[in-house]
């Protein structure tokens, strides 16, 4: 889990240093800006932990149930359902906390946007620098 750390740690950095640059052009969109990270990084954080119960369970379940497709009942079928649902209700929540920031607080568009392109950006650098370091720890290992 290195890259949700690193995920949670170039997102915080780099949304602190846009939101100061955006507070000098233009307060009520730093403000949007920054409420909009904080539910971003919110989310990185629900992420993070969406994936700690999942690995956490199916390890759980392959113990007791022994691997074998016998003993297994349904429950891996039962776990990807639950970790979907899950999805769905964290985006649900995304979706409900950005109404909120639209409709009740009236902050700007632009600036909700803008750290939506963010995190977006961001996850994929961070994405394509793990992807990046797996071909070579993988290439490295295959040549001994």
């Amino acid at each position: 889990m290195d890259y949700l750390k690193t995920l949670k740690y170039y997102y915080s950095l780099s949304a602190i240093f846009l939101t100061l640059a955006l507070y000098l052009l233009d307060p009520g969109l730093c403000k949007a800006f920054f409420c909009g990270s904080c539910a971003w990084l919110v989310y990185i954080y629900l992420l993070g932990f969406s994936f700690e119960n999942f690995l956490a369970n199916s390890a759980i379940i392959s113990a007791a149930l022994d691997n074998s497709a016998e003993n297994n009942n349904g429950f891996d079928k039962k776990i990807k359902i639950l970790v979907s649902i899950l999805a769905g209700l964290r985006m649900a929540l995304m979706a409900g906390v950005f109404a909120i920031f639209i409709l009740k607080f009236k902050l700007n568009l632009a600036g909700l946007f803008g750290s939506f392109l963010l995190y977006k950006l961001v996850l994929f650098l961070v994405g394509l620098n793990y992807a990046a370091y797996n071909r070579r720890n993988t290439r490295q290992d295959s040549t001994h």
